[in-house]
């Protein structure tokens, strides 16, 4: 699984978040566990807690693949598990015709990858 995103460390356990408009987080979690720790039934699968930004530790998780030397971002397709990279860059140096200057092969990504 390829990780992507805000997160926030509460109580050891680590969870999804959104920021609210009075600037507190609201954790997200998908496990029936969490709510013995205080989470709500939200919807199916879904359980929410609403607590100060004191209380966790954020940060952000930018997943990255290297194909074939050269670094791309990196995300999961969620129907198959295949990657996809994100060679938006690379598309805009071939259109420039500059890929070839800078030594950068240019293979179709978006099919994902083996």
């Amino acid at each position: 699984m390829i990780r992507k995103g805000k997160y926030a460390i509460h109580n050891g356990s680590e969870y999804s978040f959104s920021l609210l408009e009075d600037k507190s987080i609201r954790l997200i979690s998908n496990k029936y566990a969490d709510l013995s720790q205080g989470f709500k039934h939200l919807d199916e699968n879904i359980y929410i807690k609403n607590v100060s930004v004191e209380e966790v530790d954020l940060f952000k998780i930018n997943s990255k693949a290297i194909y074939k030397g050269e670094v791309f971002p990196a995300s999961e397709e969620r129907r198959t598990g295949k990657v996809l990279l994100d060679t938006t860059t690379l598309n805009l140096l071939k259109r420039w015709g500059l890929n070839e200057q800078i030594n950068i092969c240019t293979p179709n990504l978006w099919n994902g990858m083996k």
